[in-house]
């Protein structure tokens, strides 16, 4: 756990200096906001699950970095200033999990970069139970 809390920082220091604040909260979920430039991780999970979970909101700062590349394999890009219509379509959903899975994938490069030892399994089972939650909700 001591080790989560150090790798927490380091991660929290990276995402610093790309010009991001990260706070805690306890009444919202785990999101990034573009406009403010501010992540929010939720402060009731464990110092492990911070970790995965500011890794992949990390994944999310990397891909609006790059996005123009992330657009060439998704039908549209998802953002919330669709229409109803435009949200509940397929290309929407594919999008939306097609991003969600990279941002996954992106946070686990991003603690090899800053030499974050991860549970490769644990964090991939952290990624399917999250990532679940948008097949079954979306």
């Amino acid at each position: 756990m001591k080790k989560d809390s150090y790798n927490l920082e380091i991660l929290k220091k990276w995402i610093s200096k790309k010009g991001y604040t990260v706070n805690e909260s306890a009444s919202l979920s785990d999101e990034i906001d573009f406009f403010a430039k501010e992540i929010t991780i939720n402060k009731n999970q464990t110092s492990k699950n911070k970790l995965y979970s500011l890794l992949h909101e990390a994944g999310h700062l990397m891909i609006s970095n790059n996005i123009n590349s992330f657009l060439n394999f998704v039908p549209l890009y998802p953002n919330h200033l669709y229409d109803g219509r435009t949200m509940r379509s397929r290309k929407y959903k594919v999008s939306v999990l097609c991003e969600e899975i990279e941002a996954w994938k992106k946070g686990m490069r991003i603690a090899k970069r800053l030499n974050i030892e991860l549970d490769k399994d644990d964090y991939l089972d952290y990624m399917s139970k999250n990532v679940w939650t948008y097949i079954k909700y979306h």
